[in-house]
């Protein structure tokens, strides 16, 4: 898989899937888009797991405020929720075979409580990147006094914004690979489940079968 040197931009998830992985590491210079008004049910806020029980949803309350941008979007930490995560987290990956390598990364930055959504996902997304070893050049449209507009005049670009979302009810997921890895559960592999998942069962493998995915 070659490096494309068009810029990418994209939305900033919570630990968001492998094919939203599959696209990054196709980029060297990658615009997230924080500027962008906030949306429900997409994977800014949520991300899924495989536990014994099956695929589980792990969601991150806000603060209620209509009409905000991603950058100003504050987490509600009144149900402790980050605590659940990481029980959650513990439960399902507590037996893979990195997690102890993996664990106190992710952990360390739920356990800081950090106000705005979009620094929580910034900071995880370059935990991810180390833990992958890919090290793209990153820029945040707001501290970079920039607009998706303005990257679309002055360059080519890949924009990715809001095209990689949870799957419906009752509809086909997003494209995903035909490669599989062993998961801590079950004898079908699960598809759609967070970079955790394969982060906390390939390792330093990991990047490599990011690099083998093919979509359909």
């Amino acid at each position: 898989m070659e490096t494309i040197q068009t810029p990418l931009i994209i939305d900033l998830q919570y630990l968001p899937p492998t094919h939203y992985w599959q696209k990054i590491i196709q980029h060297n210079n990658i615009y997230l888009d924080d500027n962008e008004t906030y949306q429900k049910q997409t994977y800014k806020n949520r991300c899924y797991i495989l536990t014994s029980q099956g695929k589980q949803l792990l969601s991150i309350p806000i603060q209620k405020n209509t009409n905000q941008k991603v950058k100003d979007t504050k987490i509600d930490y009144s149900e402790k929720w980050h605590l659940k995560h990481i029980r959650s987290l513990q439960a399902a990956y507590g037996k893979s075979p990195f997690y102890e390598f993996i664990a106190p990364e992710i952990f360390s930055l739920l356990e800081k409580k950090i106000d705005f959504l979009a620094d929580l996902n910034h900071q995880l997304m370059t935990t991810c990147l180390k833990l992958l070893k890919i090290s793209p050049t990153l820029q945040r449209l707001s501290e970079a006094n920039l607009t998706a507009e303005k990257i679309i005049e002055t360059a080519h670009y890949q924009d990715l914004r809001n095209t990689i979302t949870p799957p419906k009810k009752n509809t086909p997921t997003n494209p995903t690979t035909q490669k599989t890895y062993p998961q801590v559960f079950g004898n079908a592999f699960v598809q759609e489940l967070s970079i955790i998942d394969l982060l906390f069962c390939q390792g330093n493998q990991a990047q490599k079968f990011l690099r083998q995915i093919t979509n359909p």
